[in-house]
């Protein structure tokens, strides 16, 4: 974590890690922010002769500090029982989506007002061969918001229309060039 000085300077950064320092489980890896400014975390299990540890993917959410940037746990390794959690991202309904490479799956979670995290589905999406990597939400002009996956075993860009509740409704995917030749991410 970064803090700034008064005129927006980055000062010296505090380093945060789970567990051992000098050998960390879980490691911490993709990230989101909620509408409040809670930091989401996913984590992935397992030392450098087990990584990814199966079936131990979870998320922790930190408050910061405003002035000094200390993060501050609220929920600590809220499990969703998959395989090397990556990407995070927050609808606007306050749902938490996250993307278990090894699992070839796509969890929910609810994020209460105060930053706390609830599992809501271990595997709200499963399509096996995808590999789902990058994730991003969209809102089209009714504020209805889809989720869109870069599935990087497939060669695909999955896409979903997000309910109020989380749940996914599959819109198919399409098709993009190979990952040696192709994108890897997304920009939003």
């Amino acid at each position: 974590v970064f803090p700034r000085d008064d005129a927006g300077r980055p000062l010296s950064p505090t380093l945060y890690t789970a567990g051992d320092p000098t050998c960390p489980d879980p490691t911490y890896f993709g990230f989101a922010f909620d509408k409040n400014g809670n930091l989401l975390v996913n984590e992935a299990f397992g030392k450098a002769t087990s990584i990814p540890a199966p079936n131990a993917g979870a998320v922790s959410s930190f408050s910061i500090g405003r002035r000094t940037g200390t993060l501050t746990p609220i929920s600590t390794s809220v499990a969703n029982m998959q395989t090397t959690p990556c990407w995070a991202v927050v609808d606007t309904h306050g749902h938490l989506f996250v993307s278990n490479n090894n699992s070839d799956s796509i969890s929910s979670y609810t994020v209460g007002t105060d930053g706390s995290l609830t599992l809501l589905d271990q595997a709200a999406s499963v399509s096996v061969g995808s590999v789902p990597n990058d994730m991003m939400i969209g809102t089209d002009r009714f504020n209805s918001s889809f989720l869109y996956a870069n599935n990087a075993g497939n060669c695909t860009v999955g896409a979903w229309r997000v309910g109020a509740d989380s749940t996914l409704a599959p819109l198919g995917t399409c098709s993009r060039s190979p990952v040696t030749a192709g994108p890897r991410a997304f920009a939003g």
